[in-house]
């Protein structure tokens, strides 16, 4: 701060300067922290924290959810796991019926000759 002041200044003039040299000090280090934080390693660290503080809030979130409708969760998970699943799971419902299908001509009594249908028929006279 400033305590060189001429001869004959009077007690506002006195304030004012010491305000303005305060101010200006306030300027310099206020500019000092901007310029720290628009850093690019400080923005990126700060961007990081954003994201994980969302994060965090989504599955506190999640959680509620699941535990206020427990129901409706065992659902939409069974429906999610179906749809990622349903290469392996169109696989194994084809095998299983023609497994069955073999049983149940096996405990018929059935050969295995496929059945006539009418395509078979149509053009034949």
């Amino acid at each position: 701060m400033m305590t060189d002041l001429p001869e004959g200044m009077d007690a506002k003039l006195v304030n004012a300067t010491i305000d303005a040299e305060v101010q200006r000090e306030r300027v310099k280090e206020l500019a000092r922290l901007a310029a720290a934080r628009l850093r690019p390693k400080n923005l990126a660290q700060e961007a990081g924290t954003k994201m994980l503080d969302l994060g965090l809030d989504v599955v506190d979130r999640g959680k509620t959810a699941v535990r206020a409708h427990p129901a409706r969760t065992i659902g939409l998970a069974a429906i999610i796991g179906a749809i990622l699943a349903r290469g392996p799971l169109l696989k194994l419902a084809s095998s299983g019926a023609k497994a069955a299908k073999a049983k149940w001509h096996a405990f018929r009594g059935k050969n295995e000759q496929p059945r006539l249908r009418w395509k078979n028929w149509i053009g034949k006279e």
